[in-house]
């Protein structure tokens, strides 16, 4: 009985222990994270450019977050089968640890996307690492499930253990974490967002209140640790949300585009960075603001400006109403403030919807001595352009519209256009903007005819080599930058030149 009773200690001793290796291990990997963004934008500061090739600007880095997951994979197999020598008999070891580990980087996971971010400049730049760390987690947990179904199955005493009270509370919180796995796949998400953020919180939920009971040894030190991480993150939220009254709407007819005009709240930050992003939501009062996703928009004006302009697209999911109160959030930083310190030749590619990144990028740049910034903007309604206007842009800007689309065909092409503005379908002839153009929409004739001249307006898709030929054209590329905001197609086709030339990039996603 002594040797059974130190037998059955040890494993759970084993089990907890492992739990703590590898959320030490977690703490290390945000630490690494952390620090080596301080040090990155330290050596920013002191080079007046960032570092092409850096240690830090490696390890911070979460672009290839492929390299991270991997990486935690290999943490994960290995801790799984540390000590283990015989893995037939100690199966119920390796199958007890399984569970453990992947309860114990959940904290990590949270982390990951605390707004605003405790790691990087911008947690948008942590949100697929969240989306795959989460798929790892629940992959574990399902294996840690999975192997004591075999286990019981061949014991025959499945439905006994099964239903067996906090074994169920298991079941319970694995079965829709498996169904998340199938809801945030993005073909899915995009359709039903709303379905994928409810069932993401319910799982959330799962994950905290049923592994109280089921996890034997307890985890109660980490749950309270992810409760102290939730309220963090509620307090974050509430605190830096504001009422927002009627919203104008500006809408020029056969635009697949709209504005939203927003009065400035009277403890709105006086101050952002530009290409700042605002999320938009349900009134707190209204039940629809705890159960639904805010919707994140950029900031497309300026903190000179007398309102908060955000562009968007027609048809979205969520619709915006004039009559309707709605909540604002604090503006959430996109690019650090030392880009437009030392920024010194910029070009900006846009697709459709990313012009509220670019406009006020352009506004903020040309107000800064010697800095050279062109707008490139890519268009499949030319009736877009009204847009120019109501941001007050005064520099040339490059308008390429890509594709004509008929009044009567609107309709059925907004969901095609987050991903059709650059496409290797075959271009129109390139040609200059003329005045038979400016006429041709009645309704806009007065808008473009007074600022043509700011205007460069052709058909087709842009050549990158001719739209970035100044940014290789000195012998130094230093403080060189291509943006590009909007679809991914075009991000990646923009990525690809930048990286063949050696100029800096940075990129924003305008999607789920």
């Amino acid at each position: 009985m002594d040797q059974l009773q130190k037998r059955h200690g040890a494993h759970h001793h084993d089990n907890v222990k492992y739990g703590y290796v590898i959320f030490c291990v977690s703490v290390l990997y945000v630490l690494i994270i952390a620090f080596s963004n301080f040090m990155f934008m330290k050596r920013w500061n002191k080079r007046d450019s960032p570092p092409h090739s850096s240690i830090w600007g490696r390890l911070r880095s979460v672009e290839r977050w492929w390299i991270h997951i991997v990486l935690w994979v290999a943490i994960i197999v290995g801790l799984t089968f540390f000590n283990i020598k015989e893995p037939i008999e100690q199966s119920l070891t390796i199958i007890k640890r399984l569970g453990r580990l992947a309860f114990c980087i959940v904290p990590l996971d949270v982390l990951l996307v605390i707004r605003p971010s405790l790691l990087t400049n911008s947690y948008l730049e942590l949100i697929t690492l969240h989306k795959w760390f989460s798929r790892v987690i629940i992959a574990t947990s399902f294996a840690h499930g999975l192997g004591f179904c075999v286990k019981w199955i061949l014991q025959g005493v499945f439905w006994s253990k099964v239903l067996a009270v906090k074994n169920f509370l298991g079941v319970l919180t694995i079965v829709p974490a498996l169904a998340l796995l199938v809801i945030s796949a993005r073909p899915v998400r995009e359709r039903m967002y709303r379905l994928f953020y409810v069932w993401h919180n319910v799982v959330v939920v799962l994950f905290l209140v049923p592994m109280f009971w089921h996890a034997r040894p307890g985890v109660s030190d980490f749950i309270l640790l992810l409760v102290v991480m939730l309220v963090f993150q509620l307090y974050q939220k509430l605190s830096s949300v504001h009422a927002v009254g009627s919203i104008q709407i500006v809408d020029h007819g056969s635009s697949s585009l709209q504005m939203l005009r927003i009065q400035k709240p009277t403890y709105f930050p006086s101050t952002w960075l530009a290409g700042s992003h605002v999320r938009l939501s349900y009134p707190m009062s209204d039940v629809k603001y705890w159960l639904f996703p805010s919707h994140p928009y950029t900031i497309a004006s300026i903190p000179e400006d007398r309102t908060i302009d955000l562009v968007v697209r027609k048809g979205l999911q969520f619709q915006v109403f004039s009559s309707l109160s709605y909540s604002l959030s604090n503006p959430h930083v996109s690019l650090p403030s030392l880009f437009f310190e030392t920024a010194q030749n910029v070009v900006i590619l846009c697709g459709g919807s990313g012009i509220s990144f670019g406009a006020p990028l352009l506004r903020e740049l040309q107000t800064r001595s010697n800095r050279s910034v062109k707008l490139v903007w890519c268009i499949s309604n030319k009736n877009d352009l009204f847009v120019l206007n109501e941001l007050n842009i005064t520099l040339s800007v490059e308008v390429y519209v890509t594709r004509e689309v008929d009044r009567n065909e609107l309709g059925k092409h907004f969901d095609e256009q987050a991903d059709s503005l650059l496409t290797n379908d075959e271009a129109f002839e390139m040609r200059t903007l003329d005045q038979d153009l400016i006429n041709s929409s009645a309704d806009q004739a007065d808008k473009l005819a007074s600022s043509k001249e700011k205007i460069d307006l052709r058909f087709g898709r842009p050549d990158l080599n001719s739209i970035f030929t100044n940014l290789v054209s000195t012998e130094s590329s230093d403080n060189h930058w291509v943006i590009a905001c909007g679809p991914q197609a075009m991000i990646d086709e923009a990525s690809q030149w930048s990286r063949s030339q050696g100029v800096l990039f940075f990129s924003e996603h305008y999607g789920f």
